[in-house]
């Protein structure tokens, strides 16, 4: 509002003033690459109408103007364009608020390109199809198709696979198709695809096979061996190898052999395996070849001489080549009766369940086949076993001897296989590395409990044994400590421990005596409150029966109360009357008395105190 006055003719007038209000023609645009856009805008109001100019700029670019006419025109259309573009009028009032106007630049969909998946068989595999454009597509406008397959379709970005198979490899297609709906109306259809190879990686599994119509080649000695060809399907291709009965191996999938010799009888084995097998996913296949041939034993297992601990379990296998097959049996001979031979069992193993050390000798494997010389090969078993309960000491567990007395020289011993070491462990903690243990004359401190160790180590374990040997010593009792040690003086009320502590074997008996009166059997007694009554010496007396006694002692004094003087009266009747004497009298803290006067001509008065602890004994003066 402007207001004008004029003083002389007494008169004003008013004028009214707004911004400019803009507006556009079309609020959006959709529009695609390459396509000419015209955004425009108007003056709904203003007040004066004239506007002094109009701009066009973009959002958060008001410095840079783009156009001063109402219209602005985007001759070709990039994706850049697509911005938020204002639109400010001004007159004489100021500026307008702006309107925008928002490009919209649609794009066609693109599908970002697939990397290389080779999953392993049985594993889980998740593709997704990653997809731009604007405006950006959805879901159901995706779906997966499968080259060489009609009826595979799955719809949405990502194709899951749950342990992939290698019959789902192959070459897979995502596809995008997309509605662009321009201002204008125009509605316009873009698609969009891309291949992705999948090549699923597997091992030969149980694909191996060999060319042969049976797991066996049976043929004569010196006569031509057929070729054998071992195959597998894998992926990447599989290395071949084959395996000779002795473990050389021959690599190629062709086993060619030549003529037969009775050392190439037994099975031969062909792996297939490939980058990714594991050990656990190597494949096998194996063939057997026999030729015939007198009999001979191939192995011996465990091995010719087996050690075995007591108690587990074992199994003896002995095989054997020839053809046709030979028969197998078992003998033994005792480790202890090497006079005969025992038949055992005529099967090619031979299994001990808890074998027992009696099982310990010669086992000797048979074979025949009815051509030529039989054959056999022994065994020597033995079983080991540790020193278990079997620890003893000679020639007695327990000893008890007097002090000074030479010990017999002791020993441990045990039955082990292999042979048990000692060791002695003495009650001080100290150790001894023999059987033999060597004391020699007994003393008190070797008194306690001997540990004797026995072991011996199998298969990595120390297996140990244990026996104790108990040694008492006898020697006479001492005091070990005594307190007090000096005479004692203390007071009435006072309190007093006395301790006397003994040492011996057997333990020693302790004794508390006063003036040579027993009062207590304890090695320590406790005083509460002392009185003087308690004043004399004290005895405390060991003694266990062996040798001498051993005895200490102290004096304890203790003063009897002091008497605080306080005069009082007293009369006392007799043949000539009363008579009135001055006397001493404890006081209230001290231990109270009654007393007897008896009055003595002259000056002497005795006063008997009869009381728990003391007697006193007053001098006064009096008449008769």
């Amino acid at each position: 509002m402007c207001a004008v006055s004029n003083i002389k003719k007494n008169a004003s007038f008013s004028l009214q003033m707004e911004k400019p209000v803009v507006a556009a023609r079309q609020p959006t645009i959709r529009t695609i690459d390459g396509q000419s856009v015209t955004l425009e805008c108007y003056v709904v109001s203003a007040v004066p109408q004239i506007i002094n100019s109009l701009k066009w700029f973009r959002e958060n670019e008001k410095g840079n103007i783009l156009s001063y006419s109402p219209t602005y025109n985007i001759s070709f259309v990039t994706v850049g364009h697509g911005l938020n573009y204002k639109c400010t009028a001004s007159n004489d009032a100021g500026e307008s608020i702006p309107v925008t106007v928002m490009v919209q630049v649609l794009t066609p969909p693109h599908i970002q390109s697939f990397g290389e998946y080779s999953p392993l068989e049985n594993s889980n595999l998740h593709i997704r199809c990653n997809i731009s454009g604007n405006p950006s597509p959805n879901w159901d406008q995706v779906h997966w198709t499968k080259i060489e397959s009609i009826s595979f379709r799955v719809s949405g970005f990502s194709l899951y696979f749950n342990e992939i198979s290698r019959q789902e490899a192959g070459i897979y297609t995502c596809h995008i198709t997309t509605l662009l709906e321009l201002t204008s109306g125009q509605i316009l259809t873009r698609t969009g695809q891309q291949n992705v190879t999948i090549d699923v990686l597997y091992a030969s599994g149980s694909s191996i096979k060999l060319s042969t119509t049976s797991n066996s080649i049976i043929t004569i000695e010196n006569s031509a061996i057929p070729t054998v060809l071992c195959s597998a399907n894998c992926n990447p291709g599989c290395a071949f190898n084959w395996q000779t009965p002795s473990g050389t191996l021959i690599a190629g999938s062709e086993l060619s052999l030549g003529n037969a010799k009775r050392n190439m009888n037994g099975t031969y084995t062909c792996s297939a395996s490939n980058s990714i097998a594991l050990d656990n996913h190597v494949a096998y296949a194996r063939i057997d070849l026999i030729i015939h041939y007198s009999p001979f034993i191939t192995s011996i297992l465990p091995s010719k001489s087996v050690s075995v601990m007591e108690e587990s379990q074992i199994t003896l296998v002995c095989k054997a080549g020839g053809y046709p097959s030979p028969n197998i049996t078992w003998s033994y001979m005792g480790k202890n009766d090497t006079s005969s031979l025992k038949s055992i069992v005529d099967f090619e193993s031979l299994t001990f369940v808890n074998i027992s050390r009696m099982k310990g000798g010669i086992y000797f494997c048979h074979v025949n086949n009815g051509i030529g010389e039989g054959h056999f090969e022994e065994i020597h078993l033995t079983v080991t076993y540790g020193p278990g309960l079997s620890v003893e000491i000679l020639p007695l567990n327990s000893i008890s001897v007097s002090e000074n007395e030479t010990i017999e020289n002791i020993t441990c011993s045990a039955t082990c296989n292999p042979v048990c070491s000692y060791i002695w462990q003495k009650p001080d903690g100290n150790h001894v590395a023999d059987n033999n243990l060597e004391l020699g004359a007994a003393h008190r401190d070797m008194s306690g409990t001997y540990l004797c160790t026995a072991e011996n180590e199998i298969q990595s374990m120390t297996l140990q044994g244990f026996a104790r040997l108990s040694l008492l010593v006898y020697y006479s009792a001492t005091i070990s400590f005594f307190s007090p040690k000096n005479k004692l003086i203390l007071e009435e009320g006072d309190t007093l421990q006395i301790v006397c502590e003994a040492d011996g074997y057997p333990f020693p008996n302790i004794t508390w005596s006063k003036n040579n009166n027993i009062f207590s059997r304890k090695d320590v007694h406790y005083f509460k409150a002392l009185s003087c009554g308690d004043s004399g010496y004290y005895t405390c007396t060991v003694t266990n029966g062996i040798g001498s006694t051993d005895e200490d002692g102290f004096n304890l004094s203790i003063p009897c109360g002091h008497i605080q003087e306080d005069t009082t009266t007293v009369t006392f009747e007799n043949g000539t009357g009363g008579s009135t004497i001055n006397l001493s009298q404890i006081n209230s803290d001290s231990r109270q008395s009654i007393f007897i006067y008896v009055g003595i001509g002259g000056g002497i008065l005795v006063a008997v105190a009869i009381a728990v602890s003391f007697i006193v004994v007053y001098t006064i003066k009096g008449q008769r």
